[in-house]
């Protein structure tokens, strides 16, 4: 196999062509990782609805669940990128968090605003699928965010469970006019 040399006193680096064909992609999707700047509105899938705070509630454990789109603030959400290429995800109307409840692990556990507190549990990974959709996955858990059962009316909850790739779990970042 053939192997490249790179001299770096007191170093020498040996790397074969399929590290640094490795090297290259990891250093790819760096690059393509995004930045979001400004309000979104972030939307299911399935059922074109938008990831909404229970009635422009300020308070910490409201309930987030899908809703019409109607533009209100409690429709709009703040990404800020974290040094470990996470993101916290803010409600513009409270300035609250996107957090899941009690730092659960387990699948169907709550995911509601809650006030910044820096955890695991409001740390949120995007997984670009390369179709203008995410997969929104927790930190502290490895699962995506999801609408319950597919349900495609106002209200439905949303909450963590194992990533499957369904519709309902796959969200578009709309940014906010």
């Amino acid at each position: 196999m053939t192997t490249l040399k790179i001299g770096i006193p007191p170093f020498v680096l040996e790397l074969t062509v399929d590290d640094l064909q490795k090297l290259g992609k990891s250093i790819g999707t760096l690059l393509k990782r995004k930045n979001f700047n400004g309000y979104y509105h972030i939307i299911a899938r399935h059922s074109g609805k938008a990831l909404d705070v229970s009635d422009f509630s300020q308070e910490n454990c409201a309930n987030v669940f899908q809703f019409s789109l109607h533009g209100g603030v409690n429709q709009q959400w703040l990404l800020v990128k974290t040094p470990d290429n996470y993101y916290y995800i803010f409600a513009r109307h409270s300035g609250k968090c996107l957090d899941v409840q009690e730092y659960k692990q387990d699948d169907c556990a709550n995911v509601w605003q809650y006030a910044f507190h820096g955890g695991d549990n409001q740390k949120w990974e995007l997984r670009d699928l390369g179709n203008d959709y995410f997969h929104i996955i927790a930190k502290h858990s490895g699962k995506a965010l999801d609408v319950s059962d597919y349900n495609k009316n106002d209200t439905a909850n949303v909450f963590q469970y194992t990533l499957h790739g369904g519709d309902n779990q796959q969200w578009k970042l709309v940014p906010v006019k």
